[in-house]
């Protein structure tokens, strides 16, 4: 190999080097993962986890958008563990930190040691892969096996025996059990392996296990179709396939995010062309499959262009990561490789840090709001916006789940919330709290004040007594679009 270390020989070094990595990207996922609360899709898995597995599993069917495999986990986990942000988070944070080591092994098959531990450092700090491995979500375990995945591909690319190829298909069967869009890394790695492979036969034959899969996830698909929130389509396709690729690489958020991502950019640009122009043959053949494995993903999701949205691609970070590596690790890349590779894991982890305690998208501070909301105690109304803000405010409150859909309510106090809301099409990060001006109190109230906060603002009204007030009074104290109303301790009439 081009580093001197021959494929598949890891010394004892190497693995403590790769222990190192991994120990940073393990320190880099523990930074913020209670320091964010729930937002509105992590407080949907609470929800679905905490009953019995059959109701969960008929929950995914009616309120999710993915196939079963993250929550067939996820159930365990959470009885064991319990559903508070780090009991529940921590299973995304073990596959991210897992998929450490494995960046290193693909970077190995790839070209060798150096490669391998460029690809586990830029595993390590990627921003992207850090913030799934802090969310009760299943992207952390897509990002896990489609890793995975592409690993066995290579091995079965380099040497294509039975049980490779099966390994291989087995793999690709989970991933796309995790995410549907797991279809279109498997159907690159497939082409490739029935266009090199002289065993089709065994190839096809592997291939048909996450065929397989995926047709048994039809029914499925075509039920979860039936509830489908079009929220996604409602954005521009340009932008959000042009925004994709630096979400991938340097995450949401970043300070002075033009400067960042330019720099990102201009770092990754210099990796391609070390490998381009500077590599050995055979480095930059390996470096070019990987980089076409992970881009001919991403041009494939485009058929599924209604769902397309950088968190449905991640399946195509560690393939083009494992590419970038081979530039910067390439042995005629002299100092420049390891240097460019160190100032992207740098900057990357300049980031990381950076948002660690900032709320999830900028606007997601619900466990704050619901303590403000509770200060004063007793019997109330709550009316809040953003409409998808009501599960997780409600959550945190330990109210019902349900939306309160009475005529009007018997309360002692009003408590108006608003948080950042985020229309469609206008990108990640979220515009500030409302600050439309305080409503008149309904008849029987007064108001008790305003709390306004970076990420969410409480009005408080108040009554000397329980009053009944009217749905139509409730919705009118609203500072934002869409309320909702959730009723703690209180009376429907």
């Amino acid at each position: 190999m081009e580093d001197g270390t021959p494929r598949g020989v890891v010394s004892r070094r190497q693995w403590l080097q790769v222990g190192g990595l991994t120990g940073l990207g393990l320190a880099l996922r523990i930074v913020g993962l209670h320091a964010k609360a729930y937002w509105t899709d992590e407080v949907a898995t609470v929800n679905l986890v905490r009953g019995g597995f059959g109701h969960a599993m008929s929950e995914v069917a009616r309120v999710e958008n993915t196939p079963p495999l993250y929550f067939v986990l996820a159930w365990p986990w959470a009885h064991l563990f319990g559903t508070s942000e780090v009991g529940l988070r921590s299973l995304s944070t073990v596959f991210s930190v897992a998929l450490i080591p494995i960046a290193y092994l693909i970077g190995e098959q790839l070209i060798g040691s150096r490669v391998g531990l460029v690809a586990a450092a830029l595993v390590a700090t990627n921003p992207m892969l850090v913030w799934y491995g802090q969310e009760a979500r299943g992207y952390a375990l897509l990002s896990f096996l489609t890793g995975v995945s592409f690993l066995l591909f290579l091995r079965a690319l380099h040497t294509p025996t039975t049980g490779r190829l099966v390994a291989w298909g087995a793999c690709c069967g989970l991933a796309v059990a995790t995410h549907y869009f797991a279809v279109f890394l498997v159907a690159a790695e497939a082409a490739v392996l029935l266009w090199k492979s002289r065993r089709r036969v065994p190839v096809a034959t592997a291939s048909a296990i996450p065929v397989v899969t995926a047709l048994g996830l039809v029914p499925l698909k075509f039920t979860q179709e039936s509830q489908r929130v079009d929220w996604i389509s409602e954005m521009s396709l340009a932008g959000r396939v042009i925004k994709a690729p630096a979400v991938l690489i340097i995450g949401f958020e970043a300070p002075a995010p033009y400067a960042v991502t330019a720099l990102a950019a201009l770092i990754c640009a210099a990796g391609v062309w070390l490998l381009v122009f500077r590599a050995a043959s055979e480095v930059r053949r390996q470096g070019l499959l990987a980089l076409g494995i992970g881009a001919a993903s991403f041009a494939l999701a485009l058929l599924g262009a209604h769902y397309f949205l950088y968190r449905n691609v991640l399946g195509a970070v560690v393939p083009i990561l494992a590419g970038l590596a081979c530039g910067f690790g390439a042995a005629h890349a002299g100092h420049l490789g390891p240097a460019l590779a160190a100032a992207l894991c740098l900057l990357s982890v300049g980031v990381v840090l950076a948002t660690a305690h900032s709320p999830k998208f900028g606007k997601d501070d619900w466990r704050n709001a619901a303590a403000v909301v509770e200060r004063g105690g007793g019997d109330k109304a709550i009316v809040v916006t953003p409409s998808g803000s009501r599960p997780p405010l409600a959550y945190y409150l330990g109210a019902r789940q349900a939306p309160f859909e009475g005529p009007g309510l018997r309360v002692a106090e009003i408590a108006v919330v608003a948080g950042a809301d985020r229309p469609p099409g206008s990108g990640v990060t979220a515009a500030h709290p409302p600050t439309r001006a305080t409503r008149p109190a309904p008849a029987g109230f007064v108001l008790e004040g305003r709390d306004e906060h970076r990420y969410f603002t409480v009005i408080t009204y108040r009554a000397p007594s329980r009053e009944w007030v009217s749905r139509d009074a409730l919705e009118a104290l609203t500072l934002g679009r869409e309320p909702r109303i959730i009723a703690l301790g209180a009376e429907d009439t």
